[in-house]
């Protein structure tokens, strides 16, 4: 990343209480708990979202909680995999990744699936996938698992991406939203956790047309630096968050996670198949 990018990033980031994890220079200090998110969202919807969590853990842990993000996927999954972060929020297929190739335990899970949408304007009169044919559909990132079930599940449907309809990159998922309920854009595809922690202003400007699969959701990892006494510390202090108190029910309620479980590495092994194509598109420059 250009490192104007870079600084304009982390003032904006600053100044939401939130930080990019853009590179090593801009790591804090270890006695804090650094914690990446996925940038599925704008800093400022994500940060706002996990702010209970950080409270929780930061009360349980005694110590500070520093969540960081990413201006991309790519970046975000570079920073994985460089051991930036000390617990990591992450894409299934990234959390296989993050376990086989940079030394993450896994933690947790979210006990709901993630389910991949097909979004359109509301009171659109696109009423099927076939009168898409010919139209523009966002993704918010082709490193995304819900874009690559998305574009799948197009192609389930005798539609061919780039063929029968043009894609177009729009990220994150807020601003895929924005584009579609603008008219920019006839349709995109999100994810269901996203959609749900959106404003509701912008959730309002766009109606579901279609599911297109389920897939895992998010993947709490812990980088294997962290001795186990602190691991399980971190897990124990997550799931008392996310499954006792009402802050986290409520988190959970509202965003339809559904509470937290465990989850192994064997548990991850079905997103090989992702994963091999995220590896793919990275290798072809995507």
């Amino acid at each position: 990343m250009r490192k104007p990018f870079l600084v304009f990033t982390l003032l904006v980031f600053s100044a939401l209480g939130i930080s990019s994890a853009a590179s090593a220079e801009t790591k804090p200090a270890e006695h804090k708990l650094v914690i990446g998110l996925v940038p599925n969202l704008s800093a400022r919807t994500l940060i706002t979202a996990f702010q209970p969590m950080k409270v929780s853990l930061e009360k349980q842990l005694k110590q500070p909680v520093e969540f960081y993000t990413a201006p991309s996927f790519q970046a975000f999954h570079e920073s994985t995999l460089r051991g930036e972060y000390d617990v990591v929020v992450t894409p299934a297929h990234f959390a296989w990744i993050a376990i086989q190739d940079a030394d993450y335990v896994p933690l947790m899970t979210y006990q709901n699936t993630l389910q991949g949408l097909v979004i359109v304007q509301k009171g659109s009169d696109i009423t099927s996938v076939k009168a898409l044919r010919g139209k523009k559909v966002g993704i918010t990132d082709p490193l995304a698992i819900v874009s690559m079930r998305g574009l799948q599940w197009f192609r389930e449907q005798g539609l061919q991406p780039g063929t029968d309809f043009s894609v177009h990159k729009a990220a994150p998922d807020n601003t895929a939203a924005l584009a579609v309920g603008s008219g920019e854009l006839d349709a995109a595809i999100i994810g269901s956790g996203p959609y749900r922690i959106m404003p509701e202003d912008i959730r309002a400007q766009v109606q579901v047309l279609s599911e297109v699969g389920a897939v895992p959701n998010a993947t709490y990892l812990a980088h294997g630096r962290m001795p186990e006494k602190k691991r399980k510390a971190v897990q124990e202090a997550l799931l008392a968050f996310g499954n006792l108190s009402p802050e986290g029910k409520q988190f959970m309620d509202q965003y339809k996670y559904g509470g937290f479980k465990t989850i192994s590495t064997k548990d991850l092994k079905s997103m090989a198949v992702y994963s091999q194509q995220v590896k793919a598109l990275l290798a072809d420059g995507k």
